[in-house]
């Protein structure tokens, strides 16, 4: 297997990631990973353990493969990889079109193209350079199946991050012969901090010496009300916000409440998100304005700005909530 990870003795620090889903909006998460290492002082920011769903899989990627102290070139790396993303290597149209993949397919689209590009993302790379855990959902037995260096080889991660975001629905689900059926882990949860904390706990010796960051697309604040019923469309991605916000801010609330003596160093909830169908178009003019206001969050972060829910405080704190 293709790794380059520390040894067994107990280091002083363990640093983590946790990136949640949320389809093009991944391009903000991108963002404020490069802000925090552009605008801040990177060394703050060499994350040992990384954890992704969905969206926060693919980051996890383009991270991974970069050696520790190289964040700000892994930053530009995952900017340029979203800058230069088109819908259709992530997804194009069934050939009779989208109400044909509705009736007669596992997914309203064919997300077939994207197996190829998380392959293509890492084609130049040989090693793993951190400890990193996917999740994704197991069809058949509704597992929340975690993927990570000691399970999955560097050639097969590309297979974990398409079964990470393959949205039940309007993606199919992925056959991973040998492995299982897989969809979309936000199914089940949309972010991943669990594994973070446990990672860690592999690299450290006590709670105390943990700082983790968690980055949620998504807006902190529930889902405005309808005020009347949609058509299918619609209808789906309206479960989609809602299953977002009810497994992303009650989900952190409820881990941090139960490690306090981790340092909760950043929680950071998109200010404003992609929707509806903008969610899964992956052009330029729609996830640059999404990169620009995470590097704008990161910034707002750094100078302890309002945007940023600081999660030591988070499951007290009735303003911050």
């Amino acid at each position: 297997m293709a790794m380059a990870l520390d040894g067994a003795q107990a280091a002083d620090s363990c640093h983590a990631l946790a990136l949640s889903g949320g389809g093009s909006n991944g391009a903000w998460e991108a963002g404020v990973i490069w802000g925090f290492v552009n605008y801040g002082n990177p060394d703050d920011y060499k994350w040992d353990v990384l954890t992704g769903v969905s969206a926060g899989s693919i980051n996890s990627l383009g991270l991974m493969v970069h050696e520790i102290g190289q964040e700000v070139q892994a930053a530009q790396y995952l900017s340029d990889k979203w800058a230069n993303l088109k819908t259709s290597d992530i997804w194009v149209d069934w050939s009779l079109g989208k109400v044909y993949g509705l009736v007669n397919k596992p997914g309203i689209v064919d997300n077939t193209p994207m197996l190829g590009f998380l392959q293509d993302m890492l084609k130049d790379f040989t090693q793993i350079y951190r400890r990193v855990t996917l999740a994704a959902t197991e069809v058949d037995t509704g597992v929340y199946t975690l993927f990570d260096e000691n399970n999955t080889s560097l050639t097969d991660f590309p297979k974990a991050a398409t079964c990470s975001a393959s949205v039940p629905g309007m993606f199919q689900h992925f056959i991973w012969e040998g492995r299982g059926i897989f969809m979309d882990g936000m199914t089940i949860s949309n972010i991943n901090v669990q594994s973070a904390i446990d990672r860690c706990m592999e690299i450290v010796d006590d709670h105390s010496k943990i700082t983790i960051d968690v980055l949620l697309c998504g807006e902190a604040a529930p889902p405005e009300s309808w005020d009347k019923v949609g058509n299918s469309w619609s209808n789906f991605f309206r479960y989609r916000s809602l299953h977002k916000y009810y497994n992303g801010s009650d989900a952190i609330q409820q881990i941090v409440a139960a490690n306090p003596r981790i340092n909760w160093r950043n929680t950071i909830f998109q200010s404003q998100s992609l929707s509806g169908l903008k969610e899964l178009t992956f052009e330029n003019d729609v996830t640059w304005p999404m990169q620009e206001l995470g590097r704008q969050q990161a910034q707002d972060a750094l100078n302890n700005n309002i945007h940023t829910k600081a999660v030591k405080n988070y499951a007290t704190n009735p303003e911050l909530k």
